[in-house]
C-alpha cells in the first residue's frame, strides 16, 4: 500500500487549523503521514499541532523559525517519506475521500501528477459563503505529448494551485521540484517546474478541496514587492513555453501572464 505525505504549511492559522487537521486525519486512506509544519507562528497554532502530534501517531510537527510557506513546504518535502505528496492549506477543508480516490487514479495510470476538481468558496465579510464547484475539462491521461498540445485546456483550471493535484515523490525529487522564497505565488513557480518536465498527467473530473476565499485575506492585500512577483512568475512562463518550442502557439497566454502582473499592480 503506496504511503501518502499531507504537507501542510502553518502560520498563525490557530482559528481555522483544527478543522484542516482533522479532514487529514479523516482520510478514508489510512497509509496517510500528515507533515504539519509550524512556520514561526505568533498565535496557538504551534501548540494546536504539538496537541493532536501526542494523540496521533501519523502526525509529524516541525518547528522552524518564520521563512514563509515556500520554505515551510521545502521543509515537509524533506521530512516525507512516501511515494506520494498532497499539500493543503490550514485554512481551508478537503473531503475525506480525496487520497483514496486521487491515488487510485495515480497507480492506475502511473502519472506523475492527478490533477482534480475543487469548489471555490468566498465568505464576504457578514459570513455569507458562495461556492462554485470547478472541475477540469479533460478526464483522462495525457502524455507529455498530448500536455503540450492540449495545454489551454489544463490552463483553464488553476494551473498553479497545489490543493487540487496529487504529486508523485520520486518525480518531485528527480527534477528537483522546490519551492523558493517568493513570498507570494511559490506555488506557480513550483507547478511551473512541474508543468515543464511531467511526463504523464491524470486529470479526474471530481471536486474534493474548498478552496476558502476570505475578504481581506492575505492574498487580497497590497503588497509593494507583488509586481516583481507577478512578473517573476510571467517571466518563467514565457521560458516555459520558449522551453517546449510553443512560445507562438501559445502567445496569447504569455501575454495574459504579464498583463495579470501590471493589472494586479495597478
Amino acid at each position: 500500500m503506496k504511503k501518502v505525505s499531507i504537507i501542510m504549511p502553518i502560520y498563525n492559522v490557530a482559528e481555522q487549523l483544527e478543522k484542516a487537521i482533522q479532514c487529514a486525519l479523516n482520510q478514508t486512506y489510512k497509509n496517510c503521514e500528515i507533515i504539519l509544519v509550524d512556520d514561526g507562528s505568533t498565535d496557538a497554532s504551534g501548540e494546536i499541532c504539538d496537541r493532536y502530534q501526542s494523540k496521533n501517531p501519523t502526525i509529524i510537527v516541525i518547528h522552524q523559525k518564520n521563512a514563509g510557506s515556500g520554505f515551510a513546504r521545502n521543509a515537509g518535502l524533506d521530512r516525507a517519506t512516501g511515494e506520494y505528496i498532497y499539500f493543503a492549506d490550514p485554512d481551508d477543508y478537503f473531503e475525506a475521500n480525496l487520497i483514496e480516490e486521487t491515488i487510485a487514479k495515480a497507480i492506475e495510470s502511473n502519472a506523475d501528477v492527478v490533477v482534480c476538481g475543487y469548489y471555490d468558496e468566498k465568505v464576504d465579510k457578514e459570513g455569507h459563503v458562495t461556492t462554485i464547484e470547478k472541475k477540469p475539462d479533460l478526464n483522462e491521461l495525457l502524455t507529455k505529448e498530448d500536455f503540450r498540445n492540449r495545454f489551454r485546456k489544463h490552463y483553464n483550471l488553476s494551473p498553479y494551485a497545489l490543493w487540487n493535484k496529487l504529486y508523485k515523490h520520486d518525480f518531485l525529487k528527480q527534477h528537483n521540484c522546490r519551492f523558493t522564497n517568493q513570498k507570494v505565488g511559490q506555488d506557480a513557480l513550483f507547478n511551473q517546474q512541474v508543468g515543464m518536465n511531467v511526463q504523464f498527467i491524470y486529470y479526474h473530473q471530481k471536486a474534493y478541496y474548498h478552496y476558502v476565499f476570505r475578504e481581506g485575506s492575505a492574498v487580497n492585500r497590497y503588497r509593494k514587492e507583488r509586481f516583481f512577483y507577478e512578473y517573476t512568475i510571467a517571466s518563467h512562463f514565457e521560458d516555459w513555453m520558449v522551453h517546449w518550442g510553443k512560445e507562438k502557439e501559445y502567445r496569447d497566454l504569455v501575454n495574459q501572464q504579464y498583463w495579470g502582473a501590471l493589472y494586479l499592480e495597478l
